[in-house]
């Protein structure tokens, strides 16, 4: 793909999310609300409080504690669309326009402000990447069950892997600070897959999905994964999209700068 095709594909992609997600904020603000919510600094303390006009007209102010902030998500929601909406509206101007002036991480600025000052009660459309990271490291998952004597080599991370190489695939994502899932279940249009990682960009919150495959001199072994990925296919799993494949064999032995350029490139977003 050339410089000019990248960026045609670039901007198509920008510009669809962007009337998207001016259409959601369009939708948010056209609700009518009585009242507002206040975020106010002090120092490194914040302070809330609700707004609003009580039956003669006159202005009122009422003292919000934090842990309440969850009854007045939709008040949130506003003020957070209100926020949004004058960036996306500069960005769309400047991909219909001068694009030497599209801010790539003007959006980033205005998600981390809103979920530092509301967290959790910010609406998952404008969650910032460390927000969705967080959310995605803490969450539950199912784990596949090994037999702990398989898992003899131990990561970075401190967990313990059945491999050499997932060992060094893992130890790579961790000095990448790319947070991963090692056997966590995924279940797609009837499909259950235990991939060997499951990684989150920092970039986007994109989630992609990696396999180990070693031994493929073995002829069983080999048929199966190939199986094994062509059920990848069936379920939506496009290898170089977001699923990613790692081979090690005797004659061809795992690449780890291979590797790195590959996770750079596909999750990093690098060029």
């Amino acid at each position: 793909m050339t410089s000019s095709e990248q960026l045609k594909k670039l901007y198509f992609s920008e510009y669809g999310k962007l009337k998207k997600l001016r259409e959601y904020t369009d939708g948010i603000l056209a609700v009518p609300m009585e009242g507002s919510i206040h975020a106010h600094r002090s120092g490194k303390y914040k302070h809330y409080s609700y707004v609003y006009r009580d039956e003669n007209g006159i202005l009122r102010e009422i003292n919000v504690k934090k842990k309440d902030l969850a009854d007045y998500k939709a008040y949130i929601e506003v003020q957070c669309a209100k926020k949004v909406k004058p960036v996306v509206n500069s960005l769309i101007s400047s991909l219909e326009g001068d694009m030497t002036s599209y801010d790539d991480k003007a959006l980033a600025r205005v998600y981390d402000e809103l979920c530092e000052l509301y967290g959790e009660n910010v609406p998952k459309a404008f969650f910032s990447n460390r927000m969705l990271m967080e959310k995605w490291q803490n969450s539950a998952y199912v784990k596949l069950n090994y037999k702990e004597e398989k898992l003899v080599f131990k990561t970075l991370h401190g967990e313990k892997v059945r491999s050499k190489v997932e060992a060094m695939v893992a130890d790579i994502l961790y000095r990448m600070n790319i947070p991963y899932r090692y056997d966590a279940r995924l279940s797609k249009d009837g499909l259950t897959f235990w991939p060997d990682f499951t990684l989150i960009s920092p970039e986007n919150g994109d989630v992609f999905y990696l396999e180990v495959f070693g031994m493929m001199t073995d002829r069983k072994y080999a048929t199966d994964n190939l199986r094994k990925i062509n059920e990848y296919h069936k379920a939506g799993f496009i290898q170089g999209d977001k699923l990613i494949i790692v081979f090690d064999a005797e004659d061809a032995e795992f690449d780890s700068e291979t590797f790195e350029k590959t996770v750079r490139t596909l999750v990093l977003k690098e060029s």
